[in-house]
């Protein structure tokens, strides 16, 4: 069967300017199974960047991205490709209906997504954003409130006052604000408790600071300080060497020379008595 003629002068005109095509220059990355449509966003802003228009030319260049398993399930569209119209469509229909998830995986992943992690509310709500099925109301009450659960406690008390804003990002850029409070007050919180950690080791003190110390310190109050308490008076016991059971010690004489000492000060007490060298 001959191909149809392809479009006509006019037509080409109507489009814009041709850019010569460069599909040298096209380079695609392997097909993403789980964000298909994005590939393809990606997969044709490189084929108008590099002039590439021809369906016939687009169809040959996406191919090697395919995996073998892949192209197994796209038999029928491989082997018919050459009496298509338009085969890098038939391809590209063919892998979104594939693997472009359907409507309640969509759904699931906003209920269930990960949390928000390190990412600004802001960031969260756009992800959540993408994943909402077309048509479904990104303003909605339901749709913020799955926004809010998926908020930290500490800013989803606070952000829950304006839960009932009309417009979703709104109460995400509200969110925002409450976000980067916190994290300042972490960020001085720790730096207190660092500085008082260094401070405490050069004192020679292990205590770190409590809690209500370091909030105290980031109001520029005063420590508070805790009450004194008397701690019970313990005499230490001094070990002593013992002869025959008497307390001994160690006379004046045999302390300051030892075992050269020619006479004992305190023969009774001393129990290096019998030491007695010739010298001092």
């Amino acid at each position: 069967m001959p191909l149809p003629e392809s479009d006509s002068e006019e037509e080409q005109e109507e489009r814009g300017p041709v850019i010569r095509a460069r599909p040298d220059r096209v380079k695609l990355a392997p097909l993403w199974i789980k964000k298909i449509e994005e590939w393809f966003v990606l997969a044709e802003s490189n084929f108008n960047r590099n002039g590439v228009q021809d369906s016939r030319l687009k169809f040959d260049l996406t191919l090697p991205a395919l995996s073998d398993d892949i192209l197994d399930q796209v038999g029928g569209v491989l082997r018919a490709a050459g009496q298509l119209r338009d085969p890098y469509r038939a391809l590209k229909d063919k892998l979104v209906s594939l693997f472009a998830p359907n409507k309640l995986d969509q759904v699931n992943s906003v209920i269930y997504g990960p949390e928000l992690g390190n990412r600004r509310p802001s960031q969260l709500l756009e992800t959540m954003m993408a994943q909402l099925p077309e048509g479904e109301n990104e303003n909605s009450l339901l749709f913020k409130g799955i926004f809010l659960n998926r908020l930290p406690a500490d800013l989803k008390d606070q952000v829950a006052v304006y839960f009932e804003i009309e417009n979703s990002r709104e109460l995400a850029k509200i969110a925002d604000n409450f976000w980067f409070a916190r994290n300042a007050r972490r960020g001085q919180t720790a730096a207190v408790a660092a500085a008082a950690n260094m401070e405490s080791s050069a004192t020679g003190s292990t205590d770190d600071l409590e809690d209500e110390e370091v909030v105290a310190a980031i109001r520029g109050g005063k420590k508070q300080q805790k009450p004194f308490q008397k701690k019970p008076f313990v005499k230490k016991q001094q070990s002593q060497p013992s002869r025959g059971g008497a307390q001994v010690s160690v006379c004046y004489r045999h302390k300051k020379f030892g075992g050269d000492a020619w006479k004992c000060d305190d023969p009774s007490s001393c129990f290096m008595a019998g030491l007695v060298g010739s010298g001092n």
